[in-house]
Parts: structure tokens; C-alpha cells; sequence
């Protein structure tokens, strides 16, 4: 009965398939990646243990399909406190790098001094390049807070990079 229930409402997001695909599309930077989110999205909606409500299956799509997303990008994040071996040398590329492992520990820290909230904003806007309006929705908060949030994160970082000597003059 449960499993009848769960295509069912699998075929519901299906047919419109559309509206799911283009909610992707505008959250993912490869868009070769569409296809993949969105079956991904299909295939947890149909494992999932959790009950679901009839009345929405899109909506629950949406929220299936920003976690898989979120996913993704947090599997696929590159480590780049490793510098290269193969470009390593001693002249100024080497320097070059070395300053920017710096001065990329130290955004890294400012980022840990936020609180999560204000943190996953900034990251939602600046580093995912979501719309206020996007990360809204997303966290449940009102538009006007994500632009509080980033506002006060931007501040707090930046203090964070001037205080560390990364200040405007310093590049």
C-alpha cells in the first residue's frame, strides 16, 4: 500500500517534469548535471522511509532535489589547501601560491567565526551564486533576513581579513 502510494506520488512529480528539471537547472553549474540531480531526486523520493503528504509532491521535490544538490557540491569540493606538486617550483608561482593557501586558511577561519545561519547564507549566495530570494525559500527565513545575514557575514569577514592583514591595500 505504502509503495502504491509512493509511485503514485513519484508519478505526480513526473508529469511535471518540467517545472522539476528547471528548478535544477537553475541551481546546478554544469548542466550536464540536470539529468543526474534528477534522477537522484526521483530515486531518494522512492527510498525514502519518511511519510509523505499527497497534496504537495512537488514541493517536496523542490526540497529532495536542493538537498541533492547540496550534496554534490559538498562531495565535489576540492581541497585546496594541497598545493600541487607538479607546479611547485622555486620561483614565483610557488610564492604566489603559498600567498593564496594563506590568505584562503584565513577566509576559511573568518567563515567558521560566523554563526551556521549567517555562514550558510553567505556561502548560498557568494560561493552557490543562489538568489536571495532562492536561499529564502530555502531556509525558511524571509528575504530581508538572507540580506541581513549576508550583510552582517560580509562585515564579519571582512574584519576577519583586515585584522589578518588582507585588508584592500594588502593584495
Amino acid at each position: 500500500m505504502l509503495n502504491k502510494m509512493r509511485h503514485r506520488f513519484v508519478a505526480k512529480i513526473i508529469a511535471q517534469d518540467a517545472r522539476l528539471k528547471g528548478f535544477i537547472a537553475r541551481r546546478v553549474a554544469n548542466k550536464g548535471d540536470i539529468e543526474d540531480v534528477y534522477q537522484d531526486t526521483l530515486t531518494k523520493i522512492l527510498a525514502s522511509q519518511s511519510e509523505i503528504r499527497d497534496d504537495k509532491p512537488l514541493s517536496y521535490a523542490f526540497k529532495v532535489a536542493q538537498n541533492t544538490i547540496t550534496d554534490r557540491y559538498k562531495a565535489r569540493r576540492v581541497d585546496v589547501t594541497e598545493i600541487d606538486d607538479n607546479l611547485a617550483d622555486d620561483g614565483p608561482i610557488l610564492e604566489d601560491q603559498i600567498a593564496f593557501k594563506h590568505k584562503w586558511d584565513v577566509f576559511l577561519a573568518a567563515l567558521k567565526t560566523l554563526p551556521e545561519l549567517k555562514r550558510e547564507v553567505f556561502i548560498r549566495r557568494r560561493v552557490q551564486g543562489q538568489t536571495r530570494t532562492e536561499i529564502a525559500k530555502a531556509l525558511g527565513i524571509s528575504v530581508k533576513s538572507v540580506e541581513k545575514h549576508m550583510a552582517s557575514a560580509l562585515v564579519k569577514v571582512t574584519l576577519y581579513m583586515d585584522q589578518a592583514g588582507f585588508g584592500d591595500n594588502d593584495e
